[in-house]
């Protein structure tokens, strides 16, 4: 199980330096896309917590 926690933050991780690493190129391109990727981070930061909510209501249950 700790194992599958470690992969599961593992993949959330890279996805989200992935995410941010796209828009190191072109200066318009980032300029044109900065809100959208401030959008994707809420994203991440909001399915993680719900995530971990989750798993801890599962654990308790």
């Amino acid at each position: 199980m700790a194992i599958l926690l470690i992969f599961v933050v593992l993949l959330v991780a890279v996805g989200a330096f992935g995410t941010i690493a796209a828009v190191k190129g072109d200066d318009e391109y980032r300029q044109a896309t900065k809100g959208n990727i401030a959008r994707l981070s809420w994203i991440y930061v909001v399915v993680v917590t719900l995530s971990l909510a989750a798993v801890g209501f599962y654990i308790v249950l």
